[in-house]
């Protein structure tokens, strides 16, 4: 099994565990956040050490930022145990488009703080093809699932413009280095028939479990045409930061040439 396949199995098995367990559930990291502390692990030799929750007894470490301090998911640390790198992981299950600015704002801002104070900082960003939206159903007091989302041009200009090859100098904003990532879940039918029927849910995690879980099949999405996805920038920028390989081989180079 290839590395690149073994990630999506791995990202399938963390999606499983977020709809049997909830959002806040750790489960739902431990899985994929271990794996790719794993991969790095086989890439970096005994005088790195690779610091994640899933990984052994590993837990999110906290690094000192020029501003404040912060936990990153995975962090690689020196033999004297000073961080030489860290990756931030996000994977978007569900309303999307209500958060993609705290979600980029975010980024940013932790990216800054981070490489201001010397540590490469890098982002993955997994998101669903079609993100159902949870809210309070029309006319009633309850909450349901009122709409499917879809990624569009408008959704990933931002992360373009970031990474436009425009731009010179590398700001200290802009991680280090970036994987994004559109995926298809093929459990999207359990949604539309939830909002179709206006369904009350109460319990987001039953109704994962109940409805889901046995549509679930996690697949990269390479082919843009059938999606909202016409800027040709956004579709290159998606091609070149969608190989996990790369941003894996990428990330390990930095922590090598680092002194």
């Amino acid at each position: 099994m290839t590395k690149k396949n073994d990630f999506y199995r791995r990202l399938e098995e963390s999606y499983r565990q977020y709809l049997k367990h909830g959002s806040r559930s750790t489960k739902k990291i431990e899985t994929i956040h271990g794996s790719v502390a794993w991969y790095l692990k086989t890439q970096l030799n005994n005088n790195y050490r690779v610091v994640a929750k899933g990984l052994w007894d590993g837990k999110e470490h906290k690094c000192i930022g020029k501003y404040y301090n912060k936990k990153v998911d995975i962090a690689v640390l020196d033999g004297r145990n000073k961080v030489k790198g860290a990756i931030g992981f996000r994977f978007v299950t569900s309303n999307y488009k209500q958060n993609i600015n705290n979600y980029f704002e975010n980024m940013l801002g932790e990216t800054s703080n981070l490489q201001s104070n010397g540590i490469d900082y890098s982002q993955m960003l997994i998101i669903k093809k079609k993100t159902p939206y949870y809210g309070k159903l029309k006319n009633k007091k309850e909450n349901g699932y009122k709409r499917i989302e879809q990624i569009n041009d408008n959704t990933l200009l931002k992360y373009q413009k970031l990474f436009s090859n425009n731009l010179k100098d590398k700001p200290l904003h802009r991680p280090s280095s970036f994987f994004i990532k559109i995926i298809t879940t093929w459990d999207e039918c359990a949604y539309k028939k939830a909002i179709k029927d206006e369904k009350i849910i109460k319990d987001k995690k039953v109704f994962g479990r109940n409805c889901c879980l046995d549509k679930v099949n996690v697949e990269p999405v390479n082919d843009f045409d059938d999606m909202n996805i016409n800027d040709n920038n956004i579709k290159e920028m998606l091609k070149r930061y969608g190989e996990f390989n790369v941003f894996i081989d990428n990330f390990v180079k930095k922590m090598k040439n680092k002194q």
